[in-house]
């Protein structure tokens, strides 16, 4: 390359600034969305114990905030642990609905009603989850 060697036109500071500002709005949105889905988590497991409500957000939370990193490492070697993540909160969706106030007085379920929703959620979550990655996965090897 000599020295008077074109050099690719620079992009506008307005171009990076909104690229920043759309960056900034979707970190915003996941962290928002990532701990809404935590505080719902962690009250439903708590079951209205104020106690067990603040212990649990203040034991996941700054494991989300402090070690995500690590977490993402583990996941990314232990699969089985995403899948697992998923299950619990597909059972603790089960047992919210359960346990709903409507869902007591209208139907009155039973102990095996309740067991056999928590199951479900569960079971129901990991296959559309399974599901979902298999079908992401055809589309890709579709578009190579």
């Amino acid at each position: 390359m000599g020295l008077f060697c074109e050099e690719p036109p620079l992009e506008s500071s307005a171009t990076h600034l909104s690229g920043f500002w759309k960056a900034i709005w979707f970190i915003v949105v996941a962290d928002v969305t990532m701990s809404t889905d935590n505080i719902i988590a962690v009250a439903a497991i708590a079951q209205g114990d104020f106690f067990l409500l603040l212990f649990g957000l203040s034991l996941s939370i700054p494991l989300v905030v402090f070690a995500s990193g690590l977490l993402a490492k583990v996941m990314d070697n232990y699969p089985v642990i995403v899948y697992a993540g998923a299950a619990l909160l597909g059972r603790v969706a089960g047992q919210m609905i359960m346990t709903d106030a409507f869902t007591v007085q209208t139907l009155a379920p039973s102990a095996a009603q309740d067991y056999s929703v928590e199951a479900g959620g569960a079971i129901g979550v990991v296959i559309v989850g399974v599901w979902l990655k298999t079908r992401r996965a055809r589309r890709h090897n579709l578009s190579k």
